[in-house]
Order: C-alpha cells, then structure tokens, then sequence
C-alpha cells in the first residue's frame, strides 16, 4: 500500500561549517542545561534541538539573526546570536506556572475513564514526518461537559512509524490563549515519548502528573527531536512539480487523520503558530489531523 509522508515545505541550505552557531542552554538559577530546547532563527525554516546536555549547532543564513528558544517549563527567549566560532550560553529563566488545586476526597470511588479519539493501525494512508526542523504539529481537544466525570488526562496514544532504533519526541500540553492559539503549559515537565522500532501503537502515560482538562479546551502538541539517533535519509517523491529528493529526515512519524474539521490543527514553525491549511477534496475542506486517542480518568 502507498503511503504518503508530509513533512516540512523548505529543504535547508547547505552551509559551511564557519557559518554554524554552536553553544549551551542553561537554567539561569541552577546554571544546569537544559535538554530539548525548541530553536529556530526567527521568520526563516532553520531551527534545531539542543541535546540533553543543553548543546547545540545552528545552521543559520548570513548576517546577524534572532533566534528563539522555546522549552517547557521557561520563558522564551529571543535573542540576537552571530555566526562565529566563539561558543554562545544561553539562559533561560523558569516559567511560574498557577498549577490547578486536586482536591482529595475521603470517599472512595469507583474508577472512571472516558475514551476521546481512535487509533487504529490499518489503513493508515499518510504519516506527518519531520525533514530537519523541530517543528511542533498540534491538535485542538474542545471540552465536553462529559469531562467533569474524568477531569484527569492518564495517557495518550499515537500510531507511529519509525524505522531506527527507539526514537525519542516530545509532547508539550497547551491552554488556550485569547487569540485561540496554544498559550500556557498545562505541565512544567517534558515529557518525552518513545516510538519503537516498527509501525506501532505507542502510548505515553501520564496518570502521575495529574493533568486536569481545562474549561475551555486545550491543545496537544507532539513536537521532533533533532537529535542525531533520530535521523535517517528518505526518498521523498513530490507530484507538484514530478521531482524525487534525497533528504535527511528525523522519526518517529506520525499517522494522520482526514476531517472537515480544519480549525482543530496547528502548526509551529519559523517560531509561530500556524492553522494547518485545508486542501479541497471532492469539494470538501479536509484538514490532515494528527492522529491522537486520549484516555481520561477520575
């Protein structure tokens, strides 16, 4: 069967290695790095992800560029950086974050889940794949009044396919903010999936944070690692205009869902947020949704 793999519209430009910005992410209080740090060069398709030593290599286009550095849990961080050998260390501030009151009843009850979404493992046409930017895909989740009987999220599942060993990618829960796009953290911890080797269900539980849905929706975002254990080199076969590219791609890849409800899906790249544009099928808007399958609890 044929799949399809979408991914990134912009190839990266091939630079020297003297153009290149290296340096560190640290925690501005402890000075301890900071692992999987979103960044990209401001308004251009150039970004990457800092190792869990909080290093990383930036490939950026001349001149003096802004870069924004994004990470769970801190304030981001926009700041001009210059090609140049010199190693840069950046400092990320912790992010306060207003975390919601569980309240702890002495009556004992009779656990509760409520299913949102299907992942199925067939039939599966087109995967979202990630071709050398962090970029972050994301999915809208409305509330339902059903969700006050299981307000707590206890685990998301993805289908993904992944032809390397274990692939690391990280999942970032949003609020909604009053421009409708992803806001705050619903959590001020990564946390970082693992899609085996395969075409699989894989699933990431997160029944010990106690994640509660908020009044008025949020958004779960699944964002690549740009790490090299999670690079590998594809085929990429385009129909518009009939050409074939060899190019460096990061899994896992993520298996998607067709729907006419294109305001659910968002995308962050170039560092802003973006709806995922609908295509026209037989006259119909058909977004390409992340596929997601929650479990709530109470």
């Amino acid at each position: 069967m044929k799949r399809t793999f979408f991914s990134s519209l912009f190839l990266l430009l091939s630079l020297t290695v003297f153009g290149q910005i290296r340096g560190i992410v640290i925690d501005s209080i402890t000075n301890e790095p900071i692992p999987y740090v979103n960044i990209w060069i401001e308004n251009e398709n150039i970004g990457t992800s800092s190792k869990r030593n909080g290093e990383f290599l930036l490939q950026p286009t001349t001149g003096k560029k802004m870069v924004i550095f994004s990470a769970v849990g801190y304030s981001n961080q926009r700041i001009a950086l210059v090609s140049r050998n010199e190693k840069h260390t950046i400092l990320m501030s912790a992010k306060s974050t207003l975390l919601q009151e569980v309240l702890v009843e002495g009556k004992r009850e009779r656990k509760k889940k409520t299913k949102i979404g299907n992942v199925k493992a067939k039939g599966v046409k087109a995967f979202y794949g990630c071709k050398g930017q962090p970029w972050i895909i994301a999915r809208y989740f409305p509330y339902q009044d059903s969700f006050s009987k299981t307000p707590f999220i206890k685990k998301i599942s993805f289908f993904t396919s992944n032809n390397r060993g274990d692939s690391e990618f990280n999942i970032r829960l949003y609020t909604v903010g009053e421009d409708s796009l992803p806001s705050e953290y619903l959590t001020n911890e990564n946390i970082i999936g693992t899609a085996e080797s395969g075409e699989k269900i894989t699933e990431i539980d997160l029944s010990e944070l106690y994640i509660s849905v908020p009044k008025n929706g949020f958004f779960i975002g699944v964002e690549w690692l740009i790490l090299d254990k999670n690079s590998y080199t594809a085929r990429l076969e385009y129909t518009n205009p009939d050409t074939t590219k060899v190019v460096d791609m990061y899994t896992p890849n993520f298996a998607m869902d067709f729907s006419n409800e294109y305001e659910l899906g968002w995308r962050f790249e170039k560092g802003k947020w973006n709806r995922i544009e609908p295509e026209v099928k037989r006259g119909i808007n058909v977004s390409h949704l992340i596929m997601i399958e929650l479990e709530l609890t109470n």
